[in-house]
C-alpha cells in the first residue's frame, strides 16, 4: 500500500480550507476569519454622505399620469408601484380615483395575461379597490372587485374578514355570516369578529325574508345578543391588554362600542314583547350584559325552529354553526375560554 506523505504546502494545494494559511496573521491586517472581533471606531463627516433616499412626497412610484394602466403592469415593478400609489390615495381620502386606478389595473393585468405578476400583490390592489369603492358608495365597483377577489382563490382567515366586510356593504348579509363563520372557526376568540357576526344577525332580523313570522324575527335578536355576549367576554378574560395609553385608548373604544351594539340589539328585542320602556334600555354597562344574559334565553326548540326556516342550504349550514356555538348547549361555555370549552353542534336537529 502507497503511503501519502504530504507536506504543508501540498496539503495547502490540495484543500481550500488550508489556503487560509496564505494570508498574514499581522495584527495590522485584517485577515483572519477566525481572529476575535476587534472594536473599531470609524469617523466620518455626516455632511460627506451624497445619499438621498426616495421619500414618499417625492412620488417616485407614481406614473397614473405618464402610463397606460397595461403598460405600467408589465414594468418590472410596475404592480409594486401601482400599490404605493393607491396607498397613498387612499390614505389621503382620495377614494374615487384609488377605485379608478384600480379598475384600470385589473384590465390591465388581465389584458397583460402576466403569469409572473404576483397575486398576492393583486389582491392587495383589489382590496384598496374595494375599500375606496365602499367609501364613496359606489356599490357597482365594489362588486367588481369582490367577484375579482373570488378569482385569486386561496383560503384565509383575512381573505374571509375581508370579503365579510365588502359583502355587509352590498347587503348581502347571509353571505356576509358564512364569511364570518369560516373566520371564526380559524381564530374563535376574536372579540371584533363576534361582535360583527352580532350585528349580521341584526341585520338579518332587519332585512331578511324569512322575518315576516316574529318568533323568527325574535330568535335572530337572541342569537345577535348572546354574540355580543360572547364578544364581551373575550374581552373581559384577555389577560394581554397593555397598560400604555394607545392600549387602554382602544381597549375603551372596543367596548363603547360593543356596548353601543349590545344596548340596540336589546332594544329592538324588548320592543318585540312590549317590554320596551320609554328611553329604552341605557345606563351602567353590568346592568346591560345581566339583561342580555336574562333576555337572551335559548332552548333547542329555538334552534330547531331557525333552522327549519332558512331557505338556502348555505344560510342553514352558518346558522348551525351558530347555534351550536351559541344556543341552549352553549350556555355554560359562554364565559370561557373558546379553545378550552367542549365543542357543541346541534346536528340533531
Amino acid at each position: 500500500m502507497t503511503t501519502h506523505n504530504n507536506s504543508d504546502e501540498q496539503l495547502e494545494d490540495s484543500h481550500g480550507f488550508f489556503q487560509f494559511a496564505a494570508f498574514s496573521d499581522s495584527e495590522d491586517e485584517d485577515s483572519g476569519l477566525f481572529n476575535a472581533t476587534r472594536d473599531r471606531k470609524v469617523a466620518f463627516d455626516v455632511k460627506k454622505i451624497n445619499f438621498f433616499p426616495r421619500i414618499d412626497e417625492d412620488r417616485w412610484y407614481d406614473f397614473s399620469d405618464e402610463l397606460s394602466a397595461e403598460d405600467w403592469v408589465s414594468r418590472h415593478a410596475g404592480l409594486d408601484e401601482i400599490t404605493f400609489t393607491v396607498q397613498r390615495m387612499y390614505f389621503t381620502q382620495d377614494y374615487a380615483k384609488a377605485c379608478s386606478l384600480c379598475k384600470k389595473t385589473v384590465y390591465g393585468f388581465v389584458a397583460k395575461k402576466q403569469k409572473n405578476l404576483r397575486v398576492a400583490t393583486l389582491r392587495e390592489v383589489l382590496e384598496i379597490g374595494a375599500k375606496s369603492a365602499m367609501r364613496i358608495g359606489d356599490l357597482e365597483s365594489a362588486r367588481f372587485f369582490y367577484d375579482w377577489y373570488l378569482q385569486c382563490g386561496g383560503k384565509n382567515p383575512g381573505y374571509n374578514y375581508f370579503l365579510a366586510e365588502v359583502l355587509t356593504a352590498l347587503g348581502q348579509h347571509a353571505m356576509a355570516l358564512a364569511q364570518h363563520v369560516e373566520y371564526l372557526e380559524e381564530r374563535r376568540q376574536d372579540a371584533s369578529v363576534w361582535e360583527l357576526l352580532g350585528k349580521t344577525l341584526v341585520a338579518l332580523f332587519n332585512t331578511h325574508s324569512i322575518n315576516n313570522v316574529k318568533s323568527i324575527r325574535d330568535i335572530w335578536l337572541r342569537l345577535a345578543l348572546r354574540a355580543f355576549y360572547r364578544s364581551h367576554n373575550i374581552i373581559e378574560a384577555c389577560k394581554n391588554w397593555k397598560d400604555t395609553p394607545v392600549a387602554v385608548k382602544r381597549k375603551r373604544l372596543q367596548e363603547d362600542e360593543l356596548l353601543e351594539n349590545a344596548i340596540s340589539a336589546l332594544n329592538l328585542h324588548l320592543s318585540q314583547h312590549d317590554k320596551y320602556s320609554k328611553g329604552g334600555c341605557t345606563g351602567d354597562s353590568n346592568l346591560v350584559w345581566s339583561a342580555c344574559i336574562k333576555e337572551s334565553t335559548f332552548d333547542k326548540s329555538h334552534g330547531a325552529e331557525l333552522l327549519e326556516s332558512c331557505d338556502t342550504k348555505d344560510l342553514r349550514e352558518s346558522v348551525r354553526w351558530v347555534v351550536g356555538r351559541l344556543g341552549d348547549d352553549a350556555d355554560k361555555d359562554m364565559a370561557l375560554d373558546d379553545d378550552k370549552a367542549e365543542e357543541k353542534n346541534v346536528s340533531d336537529l
